[in-house]
Parts: structure tokens; C-alpha cells; sequence
């Protein structure tokens, strides 16, 4: 799974926010109706999570593989991406739910603790894997900017 399908749960809650639930039945091939919007949401969600938490830095690594219910991290660096944040953000509004807000909050304190530099600003991971991480010494423009 690439990071950045951790954008899609908060697009997909915004959609509903914005439709004011109106169509947010899931449809499309082998959906049924097993799926709505938001379950479909929370799902991605909890595979994003995973990614962060399982990791010895609480950041998840850019690409991952999913195998037998293990997250295996393949592309281990981290580009301060403020996808999933943004998508706990639209959850978290959608739903009331405070689990949403505290997995930011815990998401954002492990962006604090290894990858704000003393002097100036932030900076991207080598790799999410490692404890203590090794920097790259640069920040990405999408950072302070979504």
C-alpha cells in the first residue's frame, strides 16, 4: 500500500460531509451492499494506522506490503505527508469519534519527537524503521503548505 492512499479516508468523509450523507452507499463491482462510504473510510484508515503504529517511530513508511495481516514496510523512508493527519481530521469531524483525534495527536507528537530539527523547521526520515531514525536533512514544500 502506498502512503498516500491515507488521503482517500478524508476524501471519501468529506464527500459525505459535503452530500450531507446523501449517497454514501458504496457501488461499484462485488460491493453489494456491504459497503458504505464511511465503513469503506474507516477501513483504509485502520490500514494507515497500522502502518504508523506499527513502526518503532509511530511514522509509517512510504510504501508497505500487506501480507497474511502484517505489515511489512518496503519503502521505509517518510516524507513528513500530511495525508493521513488530514484524513483523521475529516474522520474524526464526520464521526465524533475521539479515536480519530487522538491517533492524530499521537501521529503528530511522533513528528515532533524525530523529525523537528533544533534550528529550523522539520525534516523527511531515512527510515521509519529505525530507532533512532537518521534524517535527510530536507523538508518537503506540501508539508506546511496542505
Amino acid at each position: 500500500m502506498d502512503h498516500l492512499t491515507c488521503f482517500f479516508p478524508g476524501l471519501l468523509a468529506l464527500t459525505i460531509m459535503v452530500n450531507g450523507g446523501q449517497g454514501s452507499k458504496g457501488s461499484g463491482p462485488g460491493w453489494g451492499n456491504r459497503y458504505t462510504l464511511e465503513g469503506l473510510a474507516k477501513e483504509i484508515m485502520e490500514t494507515c494506522l497500522n502502518m504508523y503504529f506499527t513502526t518503532p517511530t509511530g511514522l509509517g513508511p512510504e510504501e508497505a506490503l500487506i501480507m497474511d495481516g502484517s505489515i511489512i514496510p518496503v519503502t521505509k523512508f517518510y516524507l513528513l505527508r500530511p495525508e493521513t493527519i488530514e484524513s483523521l481530521f475529516y474522520l474524526h469531524r464526520l464521526t465524533k469519534n475521539p479515536k480519530y483525534r487522538k491517533a492524530g495527536w499521537t501521529i503528530f507528537q511522533s513528528i515532533e519527537q524525530h523529525c523537528r530539527h533544533p534550528t529550523a523547521g522539520y525534516t523527511s526520515l531515512e527510515s521509519v524503521t529505525a530507532s533512532p531514525p537518521s534524517r535527510k536533512n530536507s523538508m518537503e514544500s506540501f508539508f506546511t503548505a496542505e
